[in-house]
């Protein structure tokens, strides 16, 4: 109603070389995955900050997505606003690499993971 749109918190992994797959658990498979981007984690050169990005979906809500590895893991829980359709999610990244839906929407049977994006390193 405004008549603009804010782009700001939009990231995203442009090489697909840089992309590492993110291996699903508890039934979460790649949604879509010949339109929508597959399930992936990356590292920066440096190694200081990790970006998850992708679509899963078909999986066990409330089970871990997938577990990153320890180059790709937060000092303490980290909790993200994720889409699933319509609806806003909250996605929980752990210090031990689970990455799991905690609450808000789940009924479209997918959710984004793309916007996930932290530091690996304390400070």
């Amino acid at each position: 109603s405004h008549g603009w749109i804010s782009l700001s918190g939009i990231t995203f992994i442009t090489t697909a070389a840089q992309s590492n797959s993110a291996g699903l658990l508890n039934g979460w498979v790649a949604a879509y995955s010949d339109t929508y981007a597959e399930p992936t984690w990356t590292t920066s050169g440096d190694g200081s900050l990790c970006t998850v990005q992708g679509l899963v979906g078909g999986g066990l809500w409330g089970q871990p997505f997938t577990i990153l590895p320890e180059v790709c893991r937060p000092a303490k829980r980290l909790m993200f606003s994720v889409n699933n359709d319509q609806f806003s999610s909250r996605v929980d990244v752990l210090p031990t690499g689970e990455v799991q839906w905690q609450a808000g929407g789940n009924s479209n049977g997918w959710i984004s993971l793309s916007g996930i994006r932290f530091p690996t390193t304390a400070g």
